[in-house]
């Protein structure tokens, strides 16, 4: 297999809610889950269709099956991880395994960024928001209405609608290089009414 070009954003990018489905588990909480189908899709996108998985192992213990399987992306990498699916007296052996395969598949994707938005929030990287920008400005000595304004009409995509997120990671990758460039800073007040 030869190396690819990877699309990080669309390997790493959160699930669409369509996409996201739930399930009872212990307790009667509810989770959150991916099919293995929304998973290959967004393997093949980002991947161009270059990545591999093999099954390293698949054994019972007790009432489980569980199954070791390995995806390969050239140029990220092996992830490794194991699945795991509970014996329905209904169903047969082969669906059985057929389960924890699915699961150390979808689980071993993960290790790669795909629907690990499901797990809950990066607490060690937030999402550019308000409350950072604001401190931002304030460590770079700058109004933070003013600046997000200066931002917002020199770099966002004319007539090209932006979510949320986007325009924060547009402040985020830009606010130093505008401040850099408009010599704002000295100024300082609270009016970011236009902010998200």
């Amino acid at each position: 297999m030869e190396d690819c070009k990877v699309d990080l954003d669309i390997l790493t990018a959160p699930m669409p809610k369509e996409a996201v489905k739930q399930r009872v588990i212990g307790g009667g909480m509810k989770a959150d889950y991916v099919d293995l189908a929304t998973v290959v899709r967004r393997l093949n996108r980002a991947t161009g269709n270059n990545w591999s998985n093999t099954i390293d192992k698949v054994w019972m213990e007790g009432n489980k099956s569980l199954a070791l399987v390995t995806i390969t992306i050239p140029g990220l990498g092996s992830r490794s991880h194991i699945g795991v699916q509970a014996v329905d007296a209904k169903a047969g052996e082969d669906a059985v395994a057929k389960g924890a395969i699915s699961d150390a598949i979808k689980k071993a994707a993960t290790l790669f960024g795909v629907a690990l938005d499901l797990y809950g929030e990066d607490t060690e990287n937030p999402p550019y928001n308000r409350d950072r920008f604001d401190a931002d400005c304030k460590k770079l000595n700058v109004n933070p209405g003013e600046t997000w304004r200066g931002i917002r009409d020199k770099f966002a995509p004319k007539g090209a609608p932006m979510t949320e997120q986007q325009m924060w990671e547009l402040m985020e990758s830009k606010l130093e290089e505008y401040v850099s460039a408009t010599g704002a800073g000295g100024k300082q007040d609270a009016d970011t009414s236009d902010a998200g």
